[in-house]
């Protein structure tokens, strides 16, 4: 199901699933995306469904809407994109065309060496919005801990990253897509994403982007 889940702003923790052809972005209560924001016009916006997902409308706000940090006036839409609109801040992701595909079989997990335990383990699954709620929580009580903060952040990071490809189905626009993500959370000035060629055994360049 597609859905747009804030993850910044007033409405922070909250999810709109996607099920409407047609639906509004705004303040004014006729909006099937009603947000609580100031500098959110009163019709903002309005998301309309399409064969390759939703697309983005701006509808003359006053503020604006925002795409990844680029201001636009219609986007198509791809699973984690990072919309703004006023102080708020949203991803999308997208399942409507199908559920995920198993990858295992084109990737490859390295583990420890044999005898060896794990450093860590998964000792409860949450929801997205759990998630969210639980790496935004004590934001203002790490800024007098300078290494709590960053490590908060990356874990952020990882958690978005990992919400933004979770619908992603080929292997392809997984990896690029993810090379998007690390250049739009990650000052780097270049970057590559290697993965290991099953008959020969080598290290394979697969995407590669400079800034």
């Amino acid at each position: 199901m597609p859905s747009l889940f804030v993850i910044q702003g007033r409405d922070q923790g909250r999810r709109f699933e996607l099920r409407e052809r047609v639906l509004g972005i705004g303040r004014d209560p006729s909006n099937r995306i009603r947000l609580g924001d100031t500098e959110v016009s009163r019709r903002h916006a309005e998301l309309h469904r399409c064969e390759d997902g939703y697309h983005w409308h701006d509808l003359g706000s006053s503020n604006g809407s925002f795409v990844n940090t680029v201001r636009v006036e219609q986007q198509p839409l791809r699973s984690g994109d990072r919309i703004q609109v006023g102080s708020t801040l949203m991803i999308y992701t997208d399942s409507l065309a199908a559920a995920p595909v198993e990858l295992q079989k084109d990737v490859d997990i390295v583990g420890p060496p044999s005898g060896e335990l794990l450093g860590s383990q998964i000792v409860q699954v949450v929801s997205q919005d759990e998630g969210s709620e639980l790496l935004s929580a004590g934001e203002q009580e790490d800024s007098a801990s300078g290494w709590l903060a960053r490590a908060r952040r990356n874990l952020q990071i990882m958690y978005r990253t990992s919400l933004a490809v979770s619908h992603t189905m080929d292997i392809d626009q997984l990896l690029q897509r993810i090379m998007e993500l690390i250049f739009e959370w990650v000052s780097a000035d270049r970057g590559c994403i290697m993965l290991v060629d099953r008959e020969t055994d080598e290290w394979v360049p697969k995407v590669r982007r400079d800034r």
